[in-house]
């Protein structure tokens, strides 16, 4: 969902439906590279609350941590980018549009539309003692063993698409957490969301010209207007990651997926339950036959292994 933007000066910030606390430092990056001092960078951001999702505020001096380490630390020069080539393509691949009903007669997988939250999350984890992070509101996200998920995974519409190595860490602040960077060292998959309002089968399109950098591994949809894209990532070293979210983002991508900790739509689990509500910021939504975050696109051969 695209949030409406707040100008703040010469600075521009627009608060993201997920990954916000992530979002919190970008921004006092951005501030403090618009010359605002940190009082002022501290209100230009706390100015967006009002345009974060339901039920989503600031936490106690998160902000204001955000903003102490963000002025704090000795200027960064950027990573150059990877992608910039790739803007030349940008044309080729909009015209390579695929409709929704091809993208799930090209899946190697049949029927993937038929494909559940449980079948999903055994099919891109097998593994039984696998640590998987997985939520029904991103705040309330916690580690545990596959076998505690099993027969719930469709009551949490959240998923981290990474392997945890333990069920807490610790924050870069220093603070203990269900759900950090920490816990997820490595890549298992790197999910890619288009959020730039292409069509979904602009959006399939461009999933499939990805799969020529990461092997495409399973595509479905948010449940809203954007497709989860899942790549394999397990053995690719990170920055060849960050270059493929470079290329990605070129595309129209949302930058979260490049958080390892970063909660995606869990394929095949319901966003919404037949006859419920769905709250947005300013309506509830009834929704009589419920909304699916559907699977339209599945190959078992990219999917993770522990040989990987």
């Amino acid at each position: 969902m695209k949030l409406p933007t707040i100008e703040t000066g010469e600075v521009n910030l627009t608060p993201p439906e997920l990954g916000v606390h992530t979002w919190c430092l970008e921004a006092a990056w951005k501030c403090r590279g618009a010359g605002l001092t940190p009082g002022a960078a501290v209100a230009a951001i706390r100015n967006t609350e009002g345009q974060l999702r339901a039920g989503r505020k600031f936490a106690f001096q998160e902000v204001e941590r955000a903003v102490t380490r963000a002025y704090d630390a000795k200027p960064v020069v950027a990573r150059k980018s990877k992608a910039k080539t790739v803007a030349k393509f940008q044309d080729r691949v909009a015209t390579n549009a695929v409709e929704m009903e091809d993208l799930r007669t090209m899946s190697p997988w049949p029927r993937p539309e038929l494909i559940t939250a449980e079948m999903a999350v055994d099919l891109l984890f097998p593994d039984d003692g696998a640590l998987l992070c997985m939520a029904k509101e991103t705040r309330k996200a916690y580690t545990a063993t596959r076998d505690h998920w099993l027969k719930k995974e469709h009551l949490h519409s959240l998923l981290v698409p990474n392997l945890a190595t333990s069920m807490t860490g610790k924050t870069q602040d220093g603070h203990l957490s269900k759900r950090c960077n920490q816990q997820f060292p490595d890549r298992t998959y790197a999910v890619v969301e288009f959020d730039d309002g292409a069509s979904l089968a602009e959006q399939a399109g461009r999933a499939l010209y990805l799969g020529k950098i990461l092997p495409l591994t399973l595509v479905c949809h948010s449940g809203n207007k954007s497709l989860h894209c899942w790549f394999l990532a397990a053995g690719e070293d990170e920055d060849n990651v960050l270059s493929f979210y470079d290329v990605a983002i070129s595309l129209g991508a949302d930058r979260v997926g490049r958080t390892r900790c970063q909660l995606m739509r869990t394929p095949g689990a319901w966003r919404v339950f037949p006859g419920g509500f769905e709250e947005t910021e300013s309506t509830l939504t009834f929704s009589a036959e419920g909304i699916r975050q559907k699977v339209h696109y599945f190959n078992w051969a990219n999917a993770w292994t522990s040989t990987h």
